[in-house]
């Protein structure tokens, strides 16, 4: 199966997956997430039980913020870039111990990109939302597994403040260093970065590990899944312009 996050498409109608599917020659199912930022979680929680039962599926966060941004917006502007990470998932890669998953009411307007229209953010909004909110969805997903922020290796988090991801680390009082973080020479790269910054940090983890990636984005929606890190290391590719 071919999964892709993303919600810059180049068209409505096919898919980007369908056009990766057949840029790559398969006849693999093929479908888009559009999760806003956490775009790349939710595929990857998608695919996790598909890869358990045997098979073998492609993740790709890929998103081209550069189409949608208004120049003169300097609170939007100088954030964003467009980038692309993917992933293949497969048995032995990791299993998952507990998911989250979270719609935050009224934030609609947080972070939104009308059709045909430029993206606008109400960014301290974000930033508050996304301090209390992420910490409690790594929480509430360690938890089904019966878990403590303790037990982690690392939090693969959306890159989209260096202050949130510090904050993330802070109010699961784990060490700054288990958040890594990817977005002083990326910027925000939306269903992107999480699948980038895997790809920066993946050596520093062992079989037996236990890695939260949790992705938060308009509308807001926040998700969180706790994987048990596996033998099969992941392919991971990640690229930005």
């Amino acid at each position: 199966m071919v999964i892709v996050a993303t919600s810059t498409p180049s068209s409505a109608v096919p898919a980007v997956a369908s056009v990766v599917a057949n840029d790559l020659g398969t006849t693999a199912g093929a479908f888009d997430v559009n999760a806003a930022c956490a775009g790349a979680v939710y595929a990857m929680s998608i695919a996790a039980p598909i890869a358990a039962s045997g098979g073998l599926i492609l993740v790709v966060g890929a998103d081209a913020y550069s189409r949608v941004l208004n120049s003169d917006d300097r609170d939007t502007a100088i954030l964003f870039g467009d980038g692309a990470g993917a992933l293949v998932i497969g048995p032995g890669t990791g299993s998952v111990l507990g998911n989250d998953y979270c719609t935050l009411l009224d934030t609609l307007e947080h972070a939104a990109i009308p059709l045909g229209g430029a993206l606008s953010m109400r960014g301290r909004d974000v930033y508050r939302a996304a301090v209390t909110q992420v910490p409690q969805s790594i929480k509430r997903a360690l938890g089904a597994a019966d878990l403590k922020p303790s037990d982690l290796r690392a939090v693969v988090a959306h890159q989209a403040n260096g202050r949130i991801l510090a904050a993330i680390a802070e109010r699961l009082g784990i060490p700054e260093e288990c958040v890594p973080s990817t977005i002083e020479s990326t910027g925000n790269t939306s269903a992107a970065t999480v699948p980038y910054t895997l790809d920066s940090c993946m050596a520093m983890f062992e079989s037996g590990d236990v890695v939260a990636f949790c992705g938060f984005g308009g509308g807001m929606t926040v998700t969180t899944t706790v994987w048990r890190w596996g033998s099969a290391t992941p392919d991971v590719r990640g690229n930005h312009a």
